[in-house]
């Protein structure tokens, strides 16, 4: 279920169980995913790889702002078939092996942190 759950503030009855929460919020995800079917078309994407991407805009960008540029710079890193090499994609996988570096994933220091645990050839496309 991870990253299918539509992040938003919620409210919910204390009766409620965690499969009626989760179930509210797997619906909302797929409210919000239908208006992005044509987008995921067209770049000849599934909504699974457009949702990593957006993820990974998210981990990337400090303001709204910069979002157009991140997922550009995304977008054309993958037509000319070049190593993403965005932190946020490196610090996932790690954080999957290695449950100890969640609590280094935050902060604005997280590339220096980064450049200290692993070494460049570490350093690959999304899984």
């Amino acid at each position: 279920m991870e990253g299918y759950l539509f992040p938003d503030t919620y409210f919910f009855e204390a009766d409620y169980s965690a499969e009626q929460i989760v179930s509210v919020m797997a619906r909302q995800m797929e409210k919000v995913l239908a208006d992005y079917r044509n987008l995921a078309a067209e770049k000849d994407m599934t909504l699974h790889e457009l949702l990593t991407i957006a993820s990974l805009v998210e981990k990337e960008a400090f303001g709204d702002h910069e979002r157009d540029t991140i997922a550009g710079v995304i977008f054309n890193r993958m037509e000319i078939d070049m190593l993403l090499q965005f932190c946020s994609s490196v610090l996932y996988g790690l954080m999957m092996e290695k449950n100890w570096l969640i609590g280094f994933y935050t902060g604005i220091w997280k590339k220096c942190i980064l450049l200290i645990l692993i070494s460049t050839k570490d350093y690959h496309r999304v899984p």
